[in-house]
C-alpha cells in the first residue's frame, strides 16, 4: 500500500489537486472508471457546500482503491507530494 492510500486527503485545496491529477494523469480505464464520480462532485459543488469536496472526494478513492487497487505511476507520483 503506497503513502497515499493511507492519508487520502485532509482539506479542500487538497481534494482539488486530486480531482485535477485524476482528471489529467488518468489511463483510460482508470478515466472510464473515475471520470463519471469527477464529474458529478464538481457539478456538485457549490460556494456553500464546498466542506463536502474532502468526503467525497475521500469516498470516490476509497472505493476506487478496493475495487481497482493501485491508480497508475504518474498519478500516485503527483499525489504522493501532497
Amino acid at each position: 500500500m503506497n503513502k497515499f492510500h493511507s492519508q487520502y486527503v485532509k482539506n479542500p485545496s487538497q481534494a482539488v489537486q486530486v480531482i485535477h491529477a485524476l482528471r489529467d494523469l488518468s489511463d483510460e480505464q482508470e478515466k472510464v472508471i473515475l471520470m463519471p464520480e469527477i464529474r458529478m462532485i464538481v457539478k456538485s459543488l457549490t460556494t456553500r457546500s464546498i466542506d463536502g469536496l474532502v468526503p467525497a472526494t475521500n469516498r470516490m478513492l476509497r472505493a476506487y482503491f478496493n475495487k481497482h487497487g493501485d491508480l497508475n505511476g504518474a498519478i500516485t507520483e503527483k499525489l504522493s507530494i501532497i
